[in-house]
């Protein structure tokens, strides 16, 4: 996570590059999620940074959105490539109209720039659905797994396919 003053840090971009070459971590496989500690109030400097983090290979996503969230329509205008959902929302698209409408809206304002939407906290097959039914395009919670140490992650990425979670709803 990086809060918005880590991610405005001069030379972040050559001390994440360093960091990731000392741990031997290939550029791909580092993403780093905006949290909206701070609100953005100058998106003509971010935009910069976080062009250059992408541009590296860096994957960035902004971080727990909801209704709450301050200048929306601008933050999803930077180049993340996806943009995560809070639980609460996602929780609240069961049967809470603005939730939904909320949904809705960041996955058609994600849309034009191919930008992945991503609900956290799916613990259930009907908040599954109905993340798939608006149009959410990745998922995670406990629906699909709970927090594992490294040694048990590829037998669940083998056993993954026939968990009878993955054909119903292709990403």
């Amino acid at each position: 996570n990086l809060p918005l003053d880590v991610l405005m840090a001069p030379k972040l971009l050559e001390t994440v590059e360093t960091m990731r070459c000392d741990a031997g971590a290939a550029v791909h496989s580092v993403s780093f999620e905006l949290t909206e500690t701070r609100p953005i109030e100058d998106f003509e400097r971010v935009h910069p940074v976080i062009e250059a983090l992408r541009e590296a290979g860096y994957r960035l996503a902004l971080d727990d959105v909801t209704q709450a969230t301050p200048n929306l329509q601008e933050l999803l205008a930077l180049p993340f490539r996806a943009v995560k959902l809070d639980r609460s929302e996602v929780a609240g698209a069961a049967g809470d109209p603005d939730s939904v409408a909320f949904i809705r809206e960041v996955v058609a304002l994600a849309a034009p720039s191919r930008m992945a939407v991503i609900a956290e906290g799916v613990e259930d097959e009907p908040t599954l659905h109905a993340m798939h039914q608006l149009g959410v395009t990745h998922v995670q919670g406990y629906l699909l797994a709970h927090p594992l140490p490294p040694a048990e992650l590829r037998p669940w990425l083998e056993a993954w396919p026939s968990n009878g979670l993955f054909p119903l709803y292709p990403v």
